[in-house]
């Protein structure tokens, strides 16, 4: 299906009307409301946080007549002026049923623009211009795109990044390397009828001329030192070291991250095709889901490019009592747990220093289990060091062991807690990506 989109440049020129950055033309279908806002919104001279000639920045925002704009801001030659550049949005505006079609995502609205060749730079730009026409339909949920932001910028750098958005109106963001795909990301994981909430500009300068509600502002640490932003924004920096271990302060944002974490991009597919909902009820709903996903963890043998078998943790589907996440304080004496033996304490290897770090291993595990930050970098540490002293088939079966004793406790904690173990359930899995990912 095709849809007709009208289109606008803001750019510098002079014209009939006046010299300097304007509104040079607009299709005939364009509002005169949203034509001024565009005009109102459209970044002038130096408005790009890059100045070299490959610069550019995605923007999205809503327009009073109830349609949307898509642009895509570049650098275009030098100003009739010659002060300097020339910067040259290019707006793409839809109509909210036409948007939907695309999922409200303006990711999906670009890459569409892209493969019909409708970015385009004019020297001189007509005094009229034609609509353009858009064919496609997006689902809601990317899993390519969500499964390379999981790879390339991890699932915690998302989730701080869903944390600040819903804390704040108007959020300035440093320290995103991959400003496009970190906040595309952002939108895939938010259901489509929220995504229309959250304008956002990858590459402009903070400005009160443009009050979007997310704006990226580069990614190295002395550009979050110098940059600034504008009155009544929230800032987060992303590149700071001394910040503490991440604790999602909203449910969807733990929700992001558990999802991201375990790669299970469908169940927020057919979350979000279900009847809408508060992001807060739809996140316990999920967390319900997972958790009694987890419930079900099992040990699977996989094999390796060497061809040994490893046991390597799957999500299995298993439907059991569910926990009363509202249910009152159990006794103290419950929750006194005495915690099972590790595998140190029944199995043996022929390295003294193994045995020695096999012994450690087993206390940290256990600690890590229970979301304890200090164990599961101590963890990270020793695992290296205990690979070192130990052959591959040793390694082998020392996964399968503590995976097997990961999963015990996490039972164990889960069955003794008054709420449900979601936060248990990412600390195991904190220890299993310790146990596999670095194999």
């Amino acid at each position: 299906m095709s849809h007709t989109i009208e289109q606008a440049v803001f750019t510098s020129a002079e014209t009939n009307r006046t010299a300097g950055y304007q509104l040079v033309a607009a299709t005939e279908g364009m509002a005169d409301e949203d034509a001024r806002t565009l005009s109102t919104w459209g970044p002038s001279h130096d408005s790009l946080l890059d100045s070299g000639p490959g610069a550019s920045s995605l923007n999205f925002h809503g327009l009073p007549s109830g349609c949307f704009c898509v642009s895509r801001t570049t650098v275009a030659g030098n100003e009739y002026s010659g002060r300097g550049t020339r910067i040259y949005t290019q707006s793409l505006v839809l109509h909210a049923e036409t948007f939907s079609q695309f999922a409200n995502d303006a990711f999906a609205v670009a890459r569409a623009a892209t493969g019909r060749g409708v970015w385009t730079q004019h020297a001189n730009v007509p005094k009229r211009l034609e609509t353009v026409q858009l064919s496609g339909r997006s689902r809601s949920v990317d899993s390519s795109l969500l499964a390379k932001a999981r790879h390339k910028l991890g699932p915690a750098t998302i989730a701080r990044l869903m944390d600040g958005a819903l804390d704040s109106s108007s959020l300035a963001v440093t320290g995103l390397a991959e400003s496009e795909l970190a906040i595309g990301a952002l939108l895939n994981c938010l259901p489509p009828a929220a995504r229309t909430d959250f304008s956002f500009s990858t590459g402009l300068k903070a400005s009160s001329r443009r009050p979007f509600r997310l704006v990226a502002l580069g990614g190295g640490h002395g550009q979050a030192r110098r940059l600034r932003p504008a009155q009544g924004q929230t800032l987060l920096d992303l590149t700071a070291e001394d910040r503490p271990p991440f604790d999602p302060q909203h449910v969807w944002s733990r929700v992001v991250l558990l999802v991201l974490r375990l790669g299970r991009y469908s169940l927020l597919d057919r979350a979000f095709a279900a009847e809408p909902t508060s992001l807060d009820a739809l996140g316990d709903q999920l967390l319900r889901q997972l958790d009694d996903a987890f419930a079900g963890q099992e040990g699977r043998h996989t094999t390796r490019s060497d061809g040994q078998s490893t046991a390597r943790p799957t999500i299995v589907q298993q439907a059991h009592a569910a926990h009363d996440r509202f249910e009152g304080p159990r006794d103290s004496t419950e929750t006194t747990l005495e915690r099972p033996p590790g595998p140190a304490t029944h199995m043996e290897v022929d390295s003294p220093a193994a045995a020695a770090l096999l012994q450690q291993f087993d206390d940290l595990v256990g600690d890590a289990v229970t979301g304890d930050v200090a164990s599961q970098q101590a963890l990270e540490q020793i695992w290296p060091k205990l690979r070192e002293e130990l052959d591959a088939e040793q390694i082998n079966l020392w996964q399968e062991q503590y995976l097997r004793y990961a999963i015990a406790l996490w039972r164990q904690n889960a069955d003794a807690s008054p709420y449900r173990p979601t936060e248990h359930t990412l600390a195991v899995l904190d220890v299993f990506s310790t146990l596999f990912d670095q194999a």
